[in-house]
């Protein structure tokens, strides 16, 4: 043979085309198939158990929004309860602070009239480490300053002061009349943080 093709070019033309218009035929009439079958399949997996499936989806969803909401409550609370602890614990560690206002209203008589009381926590360190230390603010007035001397000795007779320091006093008008305005500052005793919640 000498390799020479005799067939018209014509003819080996068409003869491709209709292999390749073959081939495309089969692959369009797969892909068909294959998705005549997945459609099939789906309906069939529809047709079975759609609402048990739906059913089970609904069920874990509805619980997982209880959990939720109990989760929710449930931490409301916690912090609710720990607010109140900690409410508790403050005033538990704290002495009975009436007691010693009582006394210093007894202590400033009839000629001296407290205008503000205020007390403040100071923490310290000592050498056994942290202390509970209180200040306490009066402010107010006297009819003379032998009065507000008068005073600030009752403070110190008390014997709950460390330190009663007069800061301030001086000369005011209160409706017409000449009194003493004073300041004092009383430091209360430490107490150790360990002790905090004894009754004192």
């Amino acid at each position: 043979m000498n390799g020479v093709n005799l067939i018209p070019a014509a003819r080996n033309s068409r003869r491709r085309r209709r292999a390749r218009a073959v081939a495309w035929a089969w692959a369009c009439a797969g892909c068909a198939a294959a998705l005549f079958a997945g459609a099939a399949a789906f309906r069939v997996a529809r047709t079975i158990d759609p609402a048990g499936i739906r059913g089970q989806i609904d069920a874990a969803t509805a619980r997982a929004d209880a959990a939720e909401l109990e989760l929710a409550r449930l931490t409301a609370r916690a912090r609710e309860r720990e607010r109140a602890l900690d409410a508790a614990r403050i005033v538990g560690s704290h002495p009975d602070w009436s007691v010693l206002l009582r006394a210093v209203n007894a202590s400033r008589g009839e000629s001296v009239a407290l205008e503000s009381v205020e007390l403040v926590a100071a923490p310290s360190t000592g050498k056994d480490g942290p202390r509970e230390r209180y200040v306490l603010r009066l402010r107010g007035v006297a009819t003379g300053v032998q009065d507000v001397t008068r005073f600030v000795t009752a403070l110190e007779s008390l014997g709950a002061m460390e330190k009663v320091w007069l800061k301030d006093t001086a000369a005011r008008q209160v409706r017409g009349v000449n009194v003493s305005g004073f300041e004092i500052e009383c430091t209360l005793a430490d107490r150790d943080r360990a002790s905090a919640g004894a009754t004192p």
